[in-house]
């Protein structure tokens, strides 16, 4: 159980509890984000930004400031999985994760994936920003690319298309050197077939 002696039993049985527990689950998890086992805490943590429950939030944004190592990447990639089933208007959210692009690389590719998570535009906009980063660059592009491709089709689409191919335009024009522009132009190539990529077209021969 999660009270078990054995570290290694508590950690199995909250990671079993991963995808199938609710918001009832969140006080019996609160208790264990402090556990003196890290690799419990990783698993807390993960579990925690599986309940879709809001009220995680200061729980995960804690130990993503607090904790370092896997235990840090635990919290940044909840946070994602969070943000990616809870309304994230809640501007703490992608202040902690904006916070990480400045970490070590590992953690800022973490942070940069949980970012294109979130149910919100401003995470977008981070997202295109992060294409002028060389050490980010690749992984904003896939995160891009993946969210453009899982939210097709909805509201948050229809909403976002339009943001989306005016920043990439304006990032087109800020490139001064080859890497970003051909980061761009191979995201908008792969992106061809979900959203109306012609009016960039002009920006990339440019």
């Amino acid at each position: 159980t999660a009270g078990d002696a054995d570290p290694t039993v508590r950690e199995a049985a909250i990671a079993a509890l991963r995808g199938h527990a609710d918001g009832r689950a969140l006080p019996a998890l609160s208790g264990r984000v402090r556990d003196e086992s890290a690799a419990v805490r990783a698993a807390v943590l993960l579990t925690l930004g599986s309940l879709s429950d809001a009220r995680a939030l200061p729980l995960l944004a804690h130990a993503a400031e607090t904790e370092h190592d896997e235990v840090e990447l635990a919290a940044i990639r909840a946070l994602g999985e969070l943000g990616a089933h809870v309304d994230a208007s809640s501007p703490q959210l992608l202040s902690v994760l904006r916070k990480k692009l400045d970490a070590e690389p590992r953690v800022a590719k973490a942070a940069i994936a949980a970012i294109g998570r979130l149910q919100t535009s401003a995470a977008l906009t981070v997202l295109v920003d992060t294409l002028s980063n060389p050490e980010l660059a690749l992984v904003a592009q896939s995160a891009l690319a993946e969210r453009v491709r899982r939210t097709a089709g909805t509201k948050l689409a229809a909403d976002e298309r339009a943001q989306l191919t005016a920043a990439l335009a304006q990032a087109l024009e800020k490139a001064q050197s080859a890497p970003p522009a051909n980061l761009i132009a191979d995201l908008i190539d792969a992106l061809s077939d979900v959203m109306p990529t012609a009016s960039l077209q002009p920006a990339l021969v440019a």
